[in-house]
């Protein structure tokens, strides 16, 4: 019954309100890790999340 009607407004349907429903993403390109190359030899005990600690 609405098919006709959707094919023939597809596009403003899609595109209503479309800044509000979908929100365009921001997303930061720079690195924020410095140029240094930091190498880790795990040791015995150690697990990831101390790890993790340790470098931030």
């Amino acid at each position: 019954k609405y098919s006709g009607d959707f094919a023939a407004l597809q596009d403003s349907i899609y595109s209503f309100k479309d800044s509000v429903y979908f929100n365009p993403l921001i997303i930061n390109t720079k690195a924020t890790a410095s140029d240094t190359q930091i190498n880790h030899r795990v040791r015995s005990g150690e697990t990831l999340s101390h790890i993790a600690y340790r470098y931030g």
